[in-house]
């Protein structure tokens, strides 16, 4: 919970050591539990869009970077179960919140990635 919270969110430019990181400890129950948790990361940006829209923006991008790195960028998938973007997008704009929000993935975070 902490290298998401504090790590990733915290220090956008630090991505690429966390994921060697991941890669170095490479045990499937902590990779699981950190995209656990930056999906959780991701439903709170959503659920707290009362905050400043600037700050919204900008830590909703930092987690769709470290989302399309730790899945597409590592040839993963991304798991429907575990984030629903479809049901984001809906609710965003069911609340008038709607923020253009797919920053999800970016190139960067995919350049690796083999459709």
């Amino acid at each position: 919970k902490y290298l998401v919270r504090e790590g990733v969110l915290k220090h956008s430019s630090k991505h690429s050591l966390y994921f060697r990181l991941l890669k170095l400890i490479d045990d499937r129950k902590i990779y699981k539990y950190v995209r656990f948790e930056t999906n959780e990361a991701i439903k709170d940006c959503f659920t707290n869009l009362s905050q400043s829209h600037a700050d919204i923006i900008q830590r909703i991008k930092i987690c769709g970077l470290w989302l399309g790195r730790i899945t597409f960028g590592d040839n993963k998938p991304l798991i429907y179960k575990d984030i629903n973007i479809k049901t984001l997008v809906i609710e965003s704009n069911a609340t008038d919140t709607n923020v253009n929000f797919i920053f999800f993935f970016c190139r960067n975070s995919c350049l690796r990635y083999n459709l």
